[in-house]
């Protein structure tokens, strides 16, 4: 991982050095501890021995132990071994900042256990993660506003007089990350976590989109979260394949397509003056015609203008600018059938003025008579291929969940092929970071 992502080599260098001074000591005082202990049966005491990257170490110190013969305390190496209210007591062996948000809200907010021991070195660093707000409602009565947490030092051996303390605070920082400032929200690109499966792959995944997950072990099993709801252990299933691909191949397609071609009326014009104007020279006649000038030059701008609110100007300008952008994009993709054609009845009644007073299209009646009937003509096609997504998606949930059923062991990384040929594959989630940061629209969904 460290070597696929240069910003973690010297984090990772660091954190090895630091591992190695441990390997060389020949105490173990959080084990010390933990066999000192009288571990009583009404306790029902355990030792969450869960490491990062779904990891477990140590549990046969602690089960195989003389002194842990007569004592009541078990060992947790799985996600498995939680819930159902086994333990009222939990032993953490270390700082856990590498648990993913639900994890950690599972362990220390859901109210499950009534104590917990955290052994921290001299120079471990912990914080709990803050959960998760509700908004302010009349609807959320009287949230909670305290922790009602005790924390109890206790004396354990200090092994930091070797370390750097400072340097040491930020090693987790700088591989698990903090949220970012709003201000980050700005740059271009989309916000995003990064997350780590089983086999070290990683994959950048939008903090404000669902994805599909498959939870075997779960009573819902097939479910959309985002990524601040991923657990470790969970799969994230991609989609390898284009669904565009199967709604054109689907029953459906001819009769879609048939609808499509009956829009050519003013797709071929388009076309043809786009062998002799490119397509910002046809997005700025259209800005210059009466629709969109009185859709830029309304109310909103004259009251801007009549108040001098520059600020809001400002951003009148950018809004105007970015529509003038997209006019350019789109009507390349109009023209092809790309995009089924414009979005907006003023963007329609742009469009076909400038196609009539060019002389690329002739209509019988008035020209927003037309545009009117031709935009709700394209409505209606869009509003008919939403209906055949939204049954795709039911098709691909369905397949998805009989073939994943079928498979007996899951390995991170698998690529599978659904009953209607939708290519699959599927990650087992490690490690989520905390950071969320802005990467290009490219690199989501994208193993690295």
């Amino acid at each position: 991982m460290a070597e696929r992502l240069p910003g973690l080599r010297e984090p990772v260098a660091l954190l090895m050095e630091r591992l190695f001074i441990l390997l060389d000591l020949k105490e173990n005082p959080k084990l010390e501890w933990v066999l000192k202990q009288e571990w009583s049966s009404g306790d029902s005491a355990a030792v969450f021995a869960m490491m990062a990257m779904r990891k477990s170490f140590g549990a046969d110190l602690i089960t195989d132990l003389p002194a842990c013969q007569n004592n009541h305390l078990e060992v947790i190496t799985s996600l498995e071994q939680l819930g159902g209210e086994s333990y009222s007591t939990l032993v953490m062996p270390g700082t856990l900042q590498y648990l993913s948000h639900s994890l950690f809200m599972k362990l220390f907010h859901q109210g499950e256990y009534k104590k917990f021991y955290l052994l921290l070195y001299e120079g471990e660093s912990h914080g709990l993660k803050s959960r998760l707000q509700l908004p302010d409602s009349w609807l959320f009565p009287g949230q909670h506003e305290g922790v009602g947490l005790t924390i109890d030092k206790t004396d354990v051996f200090d092994v930091s007089d070797d370390f750097d303390s400072d340097e040491d605070q930020r090693i987790p920082e700088r591989l698990f990350g903090t949220v970012v400032e709003a201000a980050n929200a700005l740059s271009s690109g989309s916000l995003s976590r990064f997350v780590v499966s089983d086999n070290g792959t990683g994959l950048y995944i939008a903090e404000n989109e669902r994805v599909r997950v498959w939870r075997p072990s779960s009573s819902e099993r097939l479910v959309f979260v985002y990524p601040v709801q991923l657990l470790e252990g969970d799969f994230v299933v991609l989609e390898n394949g284009e669904r565009q691909e199967l709604l054109d191949h689907s029953d459906s397609n001819s009769v879609f397509s048939a609808e499509l071609d009956a829009l050519a009326v003013w797709r071929k014009p388009l076309r043809a003056m786009l062998l002799s104007r490119p397509p910002e020279e046809i997005a700025n006649l259209m800005g210059n015609t009466k629709h969109l000038l009185e859709n830029r030059v309304g109310r909103e701008t004259e009251k801007v203008v009549e108040n001098l609110d520059v600020k809001a100007a400002y951003e009148h300008t950018l809004k105007a600018g970015k529509v003038a952008r997209n006019l350019q994009t789109n009507i390349s993709k109009w023209a092809d059938g790309q995009v089924y054609g414009p979005g907006d009845l003023q963007h329609m009644l742009a469009l076909i003025q400038v196609l009539a007073d060019s002389g690329y299209l002739h209509v019988g009646y008035s020209n927003e008579d037309a545009a009117k009937q031709w935009f709700k003509d394209l409505e209606r096609l869009r509003s008919g291929r939403r209906v055949a997504g939204m049954k795709l998606s039911d098709q691909i949930d369905r397949l998805l969940e009989d073939c994943l059923e079928k498979q007996t062991a899951l390995s991170d990384g698998l690529e599978l092929t659904l009953g209607n040929g939708m290519l699959i594959s599927v990650y087992q989630v490690a490690m989520i970071s905390d950071q969320v940061s802005t990467v290009s629209g490219s690199l989501l969904k994208k193993p690295v």
